[in-house]
């Protein structure tokens, strides 16, 4: 079971600062079925919290993926959210891939390429979904003795047709 966490405050030291566990002040408000977070479109991969070595899903009340900074919008919708354990997060069933992982640099065209593809039944794209920047941060010193690998990490925060 994950737990479930009521959102009591907000607190980044800057808005563009990297998502991390300390942005939203949460209390604990229950348990929950770890698949909410891929059968509810509401929730989204916010961040890892490596410390605890679990992943922080946000509920929001709009659609992140359509806004500039994924993660600013994540942070100033958010209304609750869900903490799974890194092991349930691996351990989630999720459906098969259905589309096409592009990654970027910053500054180089990728909205406009973005804005280009979408449209009805096309590409959503998400602009820089911060657990993405966590795990390049974390790489160099992942202790594979201690969790699971960066590989399968990185394939957690990355699920097929999960929202995050």
């Amino acid at each position: 079971m994950a737990e479930l966490l009521a959102l009591v405050d907000r607190g980044k030291p800057y808005p563009l600062a990297v998502a991390g566990p300390a942005d939203l002040r949460c209390e604990r408000a229950g348990s929950v079925d770890a698949r909410i977070v891929v059968t509810d479109p509401a929730y989204s991969l916010y961040c890892l919290d490596h410390d605890n070595r679990r992943a922080l899903f946000v509920r929001t009340d709009t659609e992140p993926a359509h806004a500039p900074f994924y993660f600013l919008a994540q942070y100033e919708h958010a209304t609750g959210a869900v903490a799974l354990s890194y092991d349930e997060l691996h351990a989630l069933e999720t459906p098969e891939p259905r589309g096409v992982f592009l990654h970027s640099t910053g500054r180089c065209g990728s909205t406009l390429v973005a804005a280009a593809l979408a449209g009805p039944g096309g590409m959503v794209g998400v602009s820089e979904p911060d657990a993405l920047t966590q795990l390049v941060t974390l790489s160099p010193g992942w202790p594979s003795a201690s969790c699971a690998s960066w590989p399968a990490a990185a394939c957690g925060c990355c699920r097929g047709d999960a929202p995050w």
